[in-house]
């Protein structure tokens, strides 16, 4: 739990639904004024699924952001088990700082 590896901003180890929303969603509304993800392909793995998209939105300076991204999903009995989130930090930096 909590932030041991990742981002600057929401990169960490999360174990339950409520530190996904505290550690992750929360500060995500308070960085930025828009923010949206959008998925573009799913490769099903059978118990990993992986996901291409972009995150998009505006920076808080007013600045309009993509940012690529892979999430990777491991399931279990129709149950997410891990989740993982990929995404060029440099890139991710200059979002927040635009």
């Amino acid at each position: 739990m909590g932030r041991t590896r990742g981002g600057p901003l929401f990169g960490g180890t999360y174990q339950t639904p409520d530190d996904v929303r505290t550690h992750v969603f929360i500060p995500a509304l308070e960085e930025y004024d828009d923010f949206t993800v959008t998925p573009n392909r799913f490769i099903d793995g059978s118990d990993t699924v992986v996901v291409e998209g972009v995150f998009t939105g505006t920076s808080k300076a007013g600045t309009p952001f993509e940012l690529p991204f892979a999430h990777v999903c491991d399931v279990q009995d129709g149950k997410l088990t891990r989740f993982t989130n990929y995404e060029d930090t440099a890139l991710s930096q200059q979002t927040r700082e635009a």
